[in-house]
């Protein structure tokens, strides 16, 4: 009969396992140190990353929020022609816009802010 109030005997191994401390395979032998794969994979990766380089007539100051519906701030440089308001651009960034702007008129106008009762 098992003792009561303490927890129940582990579950058996599964077939083909050797319990802890028996007869387990050797681990695979750890990697050189002095092999430099290591530092040949850090130069593959900084090699292969190469940046696009930018003049400074196209660089853009993207450092404002772009808040739906406000006029966007005066440019500096000449317009790449990425950018341009949201709704007149069509596609998902024009329907974005428009359900945002339309949700935010629903919204700011809700009748529970003009409530006077706390609850």
């Amino acid at each position: 009969m098992p003792p009561t109030g303490g927890a129940p005997p582990p579950p058996p191994l599964p077939p083909g396992r050797a319990p802890p401390g028996g007869d387990a395979p050797a681990p695979p032998p750890l990697p050189s140190v002095g092999g430099g794969g290591r530092d040949d994979l850090l130069a593959s990766i900084r090699g292969g990353a190469r940046l696009k380089k930018v003049s400074d007539s196209e660089k853009r100051d993207r450092s404002g929020a772009a808040v739906p519906g406000s006029e966007p701030p005066a440019s500096s440089g000449p317009s790449s022609g990425g950018g341009g308001d949201a709704a007149a651009a069509g596609g998902l960034a024009g329907a974005l816009a428009s359900a945002l702007a339309a949700r935010k008129s629903k919204v700011s106008h809700s009748d529970d802010e003009d409530d006077k009762d706390d609850w």
